[in-house]
């Protein structure tokens, strides 16, 4: 198979209320998408990670926050607005409900700092096509209004007119498998620096699945393999403070490979994004 053209996507997931509730992690996976060359889509079973990044200083990262729909996947997102959180449409596209996480390190455990919400309501973005991984964009509209602390904070979104931000150094967060062999997700929050590539880099990777609507990071760093994984997906990606992208998908089956991220680009949903959260 042509691993240019071998993308797969990324599913992680969690669940809420007031109170924490008790999660089985042991019934909570990823929901994987593979697309070969001829661009068939399958699900496959996966595992997904940060690919050799670090463990970040605990809740240093106020915006980050993760989401289970229907309490059977696992994945990323990004808190910002006080009811609203940011996700990968192919996390939740199935989903009736999903539950936020916020304010948590060590994910799968009950810390004093997390707020777990439900969701009042999910919102796709109407040009989601899970055949093309286009537009994979979703808004989770939170059930109770989230206060700001130093622990759980929103995060500004890159407006339309931000550029492509190739050649920056962006900065992706999750708590996806540590290793392709790893049973289970990262017990505590992953960090990684990654560097942005242009559309045409891109696409000597992924060939037609390098969009100008997504941003694309590259997974090596001299002799070392890093970037995204399976159960990154929904994960912000930030330059300078500012959210750039969400995680989607990877263009190489094996995670410790090395391979292409890449994130749907903030810049080109921001207004359909900023219709729903302040309208």
């Amino acid at each position: 198979m042509d691993t240019l053209l071998k993308i797969l996507v990324i599913t992680l997931v969690l669940r809420s209320s007031s109170a924490l509730p008790y999660i089985d992690w042991s019934k909570v996976g990823p929901n994987i998408l593979h697309v070969n060359a001829n661009g068939f889509i399958s699900h496959i079973n996966g595992t997904s990670r940060i690919i050799n990044g670090h463990e970040v200083t605990p809740n240093s990262v106020p915006y980050m926050a993760a989401v289970r729909p229907d309490g059977v996947g696992f994945c990323g997102a990004s808190f910002i607005a006080p009811t609203w959180a940011l996700t990968a449409a192919h996390c939740v596209d199935t989903a009736s409900y999903t539950l936020v996480v916020l304010g948590a390190h060590r994910v799968l455990q009950s810390e004093q700092t997390q707020i777990v919400v439900p969701s009042r309501s999910i919102i796709l973005h109407p040009g989601w096509n899970p055949q093309t991984l286009l537009h994979d964009v979703a808004l989770v509209h939170l059930q109770q209004t989230v206060p700001q602390t130093s622990i759980i904070r929103p995060i500004p979104l890159a407006p339309v007119n931000s550029g492509t931000f190739a050649g920056s150094t962006g900065y992706l967060t999750g708590w996806g498998y540590t290793s392709d062999t790893s049973p289970t997700i990262a017990p505590t929050l992953q960090g990684i620096h990654l560097r942005i590539i242009s559309t045409q880099e891109c696409s000597q990777y992924v060939g037609q699945w390098a969009y100008e609507t997504n941003v694309c990071t590259y997974g090596s760093d001299g002799n070392i393999n890093i970037g995204a994984c399976y159960g990154d997906s929904g994960s912000p990606l930030v330059v300078d403070g500012v959210q750039i992208g969400i995680a989607s998908f990877i263009g190489n089956e094996l995670c410790a490979a090395g391979s292409i991220t890449s994130y749907a680009r903030i810049s080109s949903y921001v207004n359909w994004i900023n219709q729903h959260i302040y309208q």
